[in-house]
């Protein structure tokens, strides 16, 4: 009787001490939780925000440059070395002629890329020229071979590193890195949840 009567007592000390144990580890995944979700958070609300306005660029660049990217006429289209000689007079004698992206259809216009020492690595100078006219509609910096405009590069570095350089980017690196320490904290907190 004694000997039963020791084991009980030994068996509810393991479980008290298994149950605090248990509250304890609660307690450190809740703290956790919590100061990795203060760490990640802004870091998957920026990175969700510029995602969204990132799929919605070619629709805002088509309203915010709406004057480079519209020609006046949908006249016939002048040849296109008289499109670069327009562009290349009015970007100067020192940029040097890079690449030409034709209007793709008429009332559009045409990207003459011009590098320039002005100009940083993968930047380029784009002029936009009215086919018709010869007009020149634009002149702006774009970034890479494919003449991206400043809008979906600023979004681009945006969401890269948050327009904070090399800090912004180990910033995401970091907070990117402990967002599955928060994921399985939350599935840790959720089951815990649904078993009380």
């Amino acid at each position: 009787m004694a000997s039963e009567t020791m084991k009980s007592v030994e068996r509810r000390g393991h479980e008290m001490q298994r149950g605090e144990a248990l509250s304890a580890l609660r307690a450190f995944v809740t703290r956790l939780h919590f100061y990795v979700g203060l760490f990640v958070g802004p870091f998957i609300f920026v990175a969700a925000l510029s995602g969204v306005l990132y799929v919605l660029t070619p629709q805002l660049e088509d309203w915010l440059y709406r004057d480079q990217l519209r020609a006046e006429s949908a006249a016939p289209a002048q040849p296109l070395a008289a499109q670069i000689a327009a562009a290349r007079a009015a970007a100067g004698p020192a940029d040097r002629l890079f690449a030409v992206r034709p209007a793709p259809k008429p009332g559009l216009t045409t990207r003459v890329m011009l590098r320039g020492p002005q100009l940083g690595e993968s930047e380029s100078r784009v002029i936009f020229v009215d086919p018709a006219t010869l007009a020149i509609k634009g002149d702006m910096t774009a970034y890479g071979t494919s003449g991206i405009l400043p809008l979906r590069t600023t979004l681009d570095y945006l969401h890269r590193n948050l327009l904070l350089g090399d800090v912004g980017r180990h910033y995401s690196e970091l907070a990117a890195s402990w967002l599955w320490i928060a994921v399985l904290g939350g599935l840790l907190l959720w089951y815990w949840q649904r078993r009380t």
